[in-house]
């Protein structure tokens, strides 16, 4: 909370708006099928496509997902209001593509690394 409070001064004495996404889930849900999925441990590990990934990576990408996708669900609500909210939304529209080839490339280094140290584990053994 104090950190939240620190970055609101900040961001609001350098005339920058803050927005808060809920982060509930975004931890334990797959990067590659959207499915959430039951994790107790730091690594998370999709039943349905069997790659592993570090909760503390996979969060910050859903979560930033999640608040791009409530954006334009947002304005496309309100899309005859502003002239410039057209602008917006399709800059809005070309970062979450750029946020979801970044996450697809993290989900397919990800299965390759699982590959190679599969591999590494049966030429060790």
């Amino acid at each position: 909370m104090q950190f939240q409070t620190y970055l609101d001064y900040k961001a609001t004495s350098t005339g920058h708006l803050v927005e808060y996404e809920d982060p509930r889930d975004t931890s334990r849900t797959c990067l590659k099928c959207g499915k959430k999925m039951a994790c107790t441990t730091q690594i998370f590990t999709c039943t349905h496509f069997g790659y592993s990934i570090d909760r503390q990576v996979q969060a910050p990408i859903n979560i930033a997902e999640k608040y791009l996708k409530k954006k334009l669900t947002q304005w496309e609500e309100y899309k005859d209001v502003a002239s410039s909210v057209p602008a917006e939304r399709q800059l809005i529209k070309m970062v979450l593509g750029d946020l979801r080839e970044f996450r697809d490339l993290i989900v397919r280094d990800v299965s390759q690394l699982d590959r190679r140290y599969t591999f590494i584990s049966i030429v060790a053994t």
